[in-house]
């Protein structure tokens, strides 16, 4: 290549013709450098020291009680009366809503079979 040819190359930019081995050459050097930029980014970030999330906590909140057994039996018996008188009084309330009821369906029989009071307390 001469002189005058190279400068009109650089001048528009141009590319001399390249043989097929130049072009498949060029193309794997490519890939590799693309490859090995890959491979430095993977690299570099698992490099990086990671951010941790570091949450203060009061170190007295994990210690465990002391609790005298005394105190704590006092407690859970209580809470236990507790709940049975709660279950209890639910209970008797169940029980006098199903008596209304059953009285009430036997008011209900007696004016339908037109019984009266006195004659069913035998006076």
């Amino acid at each position: 290549m001469n002189i005058f040819s190279k400068l009109l190359y650089k001048w528009f930019n141009l590319e001399p013709d390249q043989c097929q081995n130049c072009e498949l050459l060029k193309n794997i050097i490519e890939q590799e450098r693309h490859e090995r930029k890959q491979i430095l980014q993977v690299v570099i970030e698992s490099a990086k020291p990671k951010e941790e999330v570091i949450i203060q906590t009061n170190p007295n909140e994990y210690k465990p009680k002391l609790v005298n057994w005394t105190s704590e039996r006092l407690r859970l018996e209580r809470e236990d009366r507790q709940r049975a008188a709660e279950l209890m009084k639910k209970k008797q309330e169940e029980l006098a809503a199903s008596k209304n009821q059953s009285n009430q369906k036997v008011e209900d029989l007696e004016k339908e079979l037109d019984i009266k009071q006195e004659t069913a307390n035998g006076t």
